[in-house]
């Protein structure tokens, strides 16, 4: 059976067990069956030692593959928005404090 836990699929391994609950609960609002260990297992071979390793259905694991890309992917998204906006408060306090024709030695 594909969605028996007693097989399931590895995911990804993540650092800390925050993160892998919410990248499980994200995973499980799409109507994924994910659930996450970090006891020994046949994944000790595959994984950095003391990373959490988040499972899925076996028979779930190209959707969650898609799930887990889209997230990267807005992620990575918002990290650059949250990076231009910085730059842009930078800018307007060196546009305030910079006299108008420009720094001069």
């Amino acid at each position: 059976m594909s969605d028996d836990p007693r097989n399931p699929a590895l995911l990804i391994g993540v650092p800390t067990h925050t993160e892998a609950r919410l990248l499980v609960e994200s995973l499980e609002e799409r109507g994924i069956r994910a659930w996450y260990s970090d006891e020994p297992s046949v994944f000790y071979k595959i994984l950095p030692p003391f990373e959490v390793a988040v499972l899925v259905a076996r028979g779930q694991i190209d959707q969650a593959r898609a799930a887990l890309k889209a997230a990267e992917a807005g992620l990575a998204e918002a990290k650059l928005g949250a990076r231009e906006e910085e730059i842009g408060r930078a800018l307007e306090i060196l546009s305030a404090v910079l006299p108008a024709e420009g720094w001069k030695p």
